[in-house]
């Protein structure tokens, strides 16, 4: 039995005390029908949506650890909440990090919600 989001503010309740500068996200899922990691190699991907969804709540870190880890192998990545008004200086921290860190350069992709994802409210 799917959770239901009025689960999912319990949970995040419980562990985090409160919803105060909370927000609700919903995002429709998706397959890629032709595989993964085959785009950036030159293949092709064919995402398609499905009837499944991603619920989360996201607020902002008091913990000073504010980034999720991903890409599991891959070399990695994160993801940032920013501010739309400190994205500029953010990418630019990060990029001088890594390099003073590893003498390497980075990317940073900014990017936005877009359509079929939706803010719930915590009401």
């Amino acid at each position: 039995m799917a959770a239901t989001f009025g689960d999912l503010t319990r949970f995040f309740r419980e562990h985090f005390g409160s919803l105060r500068n909370a927000i609700g996200v919903r995002s429709p899922g998706r397959v890629n029908l032709i595989g993964e990691h085959t785009d950036y190699n030159e293949g092709f991907v064919l995402p398609a949506a499905v009837d499944k969804s991603v619920t989360f709540i996201i607020a902002t870190c008091t913990d000073g650890e504010g980034a999720r880890m991903m890409g599991a192998g891959f070399g990695g990545c994160t993801i940032n909440l920013v501010e739309q008004r400190h994205v500029s200086a953010f990418a630019d921290e990060i990029k001088e990090q890594y390099r003073r860190r590893t003498g390497k350069a980075n990317n940073v992709y900014v990017t936005q919600i877009q359509t079929g994802t939706e803010l719930v409210p915590l009401g």
